[in-house]
């Protein structure tokens, strides 16, 4: 008996801090959807790969770019093909009629991006049709590294959200676990709701 009602307080507290989690998940949700939080990073991890203020800024204001974004929001994803055009297309910034796309190259700024794409114009042994297919696969890489600074502003996002919510629910783990041994209607409401909480997870399937 003893055993069976730790199950159950147990299960108890899971849905709790499930249901808890779920509100929070969508909490921030609808904060990074207001505030833009995914787009806002993107551009700062391409104006952070472009390095050259000029160069990055006739770069998000491309069409192939721009048409990304709306009124209210800015692009949350940018597909590798777009930037690719864009950026040749906006190192014509640098061109004149008797310039190779080396020239131009060269002709930006001392920085990483300047090294990065000469890198690749070399290793592409002055095919530019391999030129730029890897600078897809740069730019792909790149995009890695902003998804991450994004995952971490929302774990911070995620962290202060908890804490105000835990605060105003007053959630409190060790009153809830005193109190469900003593509430047989609460204890069952909760194991009740717990498999419709966790559809996905496979957990109190009858098969």
């Amino acid at each position: 008996m003893f055993d069976h009602i730790i199950v159950e307080v147990a299960l108890g507290l899971a849905a709790v801090y499930l249901v808890f989690s779920l509100v929070c998940s969508t909490l921030v949700e609808f904060i990074a959807g207001v505030f833009s939080l995914r787009g806002k990073q993107l551009e700062r991890g391409m104006r952070y790969l472009l390095e050259d203020d000029q160069l990055g800024d006739n770069l998000l204001h491309h069409p192939m770019l721009s048409k990304l974004s709306d009124q209210y929001r800015k692009a949350s994803y940018i597909p590798a093909e777009n930037f690719r055009i864009a950026l040749i297309d906006s190192l014509q910034l640098y061109a004149t009629d008797d310039k190779t796309l080396a020239d131009c190259l060269n002709e930006l700024p001392e920085g990483g991006l300047r090294q990065s794409l000469s890198a690749i114009w070399l290793d592409s042994d002055n095919d530019i049709d391999v030129f730029k297919e890897k600078v897809e696969n740069w730019f792909s890489g790149s995009m890695v590294r902003v998804s991450g600074w994004y995952k971490r502003q929302v774990q911070k996002v995620l962290l202060l959200v908890a804490f105000i919510l835990a605060a105003l629910m007053n959630i409190d783990s060790i009153r809830i676990a005193r109190d469900i041994p003593y509430d047989n209607e609460l204890r069952a409401a909760m194991i009740q709701q717990l498999p419709k909480l966790m559809p996905q997870q496979g957990l109190f399937n009858d098969d």
